[in-house]
């Protein structure tokens, strides 16, 4: 067997998933990458094993052929999705016919025996990864890890003293895409019941306030640095969140106040962002391997453009168990009955990034959707989740009175529903946004505060000088390119 042979099968099976990395390396960490990489690797070494072990039973070249074509139609496979797009095709015959060229084609090369072939094949694999690296390379060069891309209009840690205040647990419930009354009002969904039952409670729901940002990583960023981000000024994504959570040059401000204050941050995460522990990062709810593979987002975005998605979303479906069924604040409900010890200890800030009313979509009872519905864009399909997530809502208020009866607790969504997301239009900033303070530390805030004000304000009984100035504000991408995210201050229409 010559080793340009065994390259090239190397480079076929390893391409796709080096090609995914180097695309989305400005949006993912390297985390998402591991089981893509281990996937594939997996692949080359069980085709080695058949070609060593099965050859004594059939022709050793036809046989290194099969497993050639094997390699080639992995890697082509990848292209199927932007072929129908890009030539616009609706009519699952003609998918086909674009499936058997494929095949046909996988074939023609993986049995022609000719060396001057693999070498051209073997060169047209590095010049495409070459080719895509270039393409990318503004993201790897000069990134300035000490800019300063944040405000400086709110956080100060030298105006923190933990002296001032009894300590009691912070619960931060980021209920993803979660809108507001009014608009869901708009839409026919009428949630007063739910908010009379949460202002009986002790909540103040905070009828006028919008998001900071309409987008997910800026917002959730901009509450970890407890700042807006400066305007006017290209920013790069490892300065948004999941990034900025997890940065080696620095942790955000509300992990260096906590710290500074003696709090524990947990982090309850979902197949947006997986939770890392270090020193400074507590995780909740790890998840069975076999289950945290098939949940990983990285994995399932990398499958989307293959003809293996419907085989990969049949195996998720296939094994839609309970674990699989429970939103993040079920998870959440299990983990605070089963710490009484550390819910006693009142030094805990959990920040719990709830997915839903976000697809993957539920009816109001929390069930998922079938696979085919859970990750349409479809109004009603929202509706139901979000009447889920008050459910949700109401049902760990009644565990955290029962075991955390004098917790600050914060219920926010980090952007309105998504199909607004791309403009300045009000529905795309309409949030979901609602406090209750613990009984040392209450404030009557003000309705239209946004996410960066609902988080410094959650920490005021630690400041020394109490009252924010007024910097409501609401951001949209100016322009993005691969200088990077530049921002700009809109007013809402």
């Amino acid at each position: 067997m010559k080793k340009n042979y065994l390259f090239l099968i190397f480079l076929f099976i390893l391409n796709p998933p080096l090609i995914f990395l180097l695309n989305n390396i400005n949006y993912y960490s390297f985390s998402h990458f591991k089981i893509i990489f281990l996937f594939a690797m997996m692949l080359f070494s069980l085709a080695i094993f058949f070609i060593y072990v099965l050859k004594k039973f059939f022709s050793k070249r036809n046989f290194e052929n099969f497993f050639l074509f094997l390699s080639i139609l992995w890697f082509l496979q990848f292209f199927f999705i932007d072929i129908v797009d890009s030539l616009n095709i609706q009519h699952n015959f003609f998918k086909y016919i674009v499936i058997i060229i494929i095949i046909l084609i996988s074939l023609t090369l993986g049995f022609i025996k000719n060396n001057k072939l693999y070498n051209f094949l073997i060169n047209f694999n590095l010049i495409i990864l070459l080719l895509i690296f270039i393409n990318n390379y503004s993201f790897h060069k000069n990134i300035d890890t000490n800019e300063q891309v944040s405000q400086k209009f709110y956080f100060e840690l030298k105006n923190y003293d933990k002296k001032l205040v009894e300590k009691n647990n912070i619960y931060f419930f980021l209920m993803d895409e979660m809108s507001s009354r009014n608009f869901l009002l708009s839409q026919g969904l009428d949630i007063k019941k739910y908010i009379n039952s949460f202002n009986t409670s002790g909540f103040q729901y905070l009828d006028d306030s919008f998001s900071s940002y309409n987008g997910s990583q800026y917002t959730i960023g901009s509450i970890f640095n407890m700042e807006y981000y400066i305007e006017n000024i290209p920013i790069k994504e490892i300065k948004f969140f999941p990034y900025n959570l997890y940065s080696k040059f620095g942790k955000p401000n509300l992990l260096k106040t906590l710290d500074f204050l003696d709090y524990n941050f947990w982090f309850l995460d979902n197949q947006y962002m997986k939770c890392k522990e270090n020193p400074h990062i507590k995780c909740i709810g790890k998840n069975n391997i076999a289950m945290r593979i098939l949940k990983d987002e990285g994995l399932q975005v990398f499958f989307q453009n293959s003809l293996l998605r419907s085989i990969v979303n049949k195996i998720l479906y296939l094994m839609n168990t309970q674990n699989y069924d429970d939103t993040e604040i079920d998870k959440m409900i299990r983990f605070i009955e089963l710490n009484e010890n550390i819910i006693a200890k009142k030094n805990n800030f959990f920040f719990i990034h709830q997915i839903g009313p976000h697809h993957p979509h539920r009816d109001p009872n929390c069930k998922l959707l079938n696979i085919h519905e859970r990750y349409k864009i479809n109004l009603q399909y929202y509706l139901n989740s979000t009447l889920c997530a008050l459910n949700n809502i109401s049902n760990i208020i009644k565990i955290i009175e029962l075991y955390d009866n004098d917790a600050t607790i914060v219920f926010q969504g980090d952007h309105g529903y998504s199909i607004y997301s791309n403009d300045n239009k009000i529905e795309s900033f309409q949030i979901f946004n609602m406090v209750k303070f613990s009984s040392n530390c209450s404030k009557k805030l003000n309705p239209s505060i946004g996410n960066v004000e609902t988080i410094n304000e959650i920490l005021h009984c630690f400041r020394k000088e109490k009252s924010l100035t007024n910097n409501i504000s609401n951001y949209v991408i100016k322009n993005k390119d691969s200088k990077g995210t530049v921002f700009k201050k809109v007013k809402l229409k």
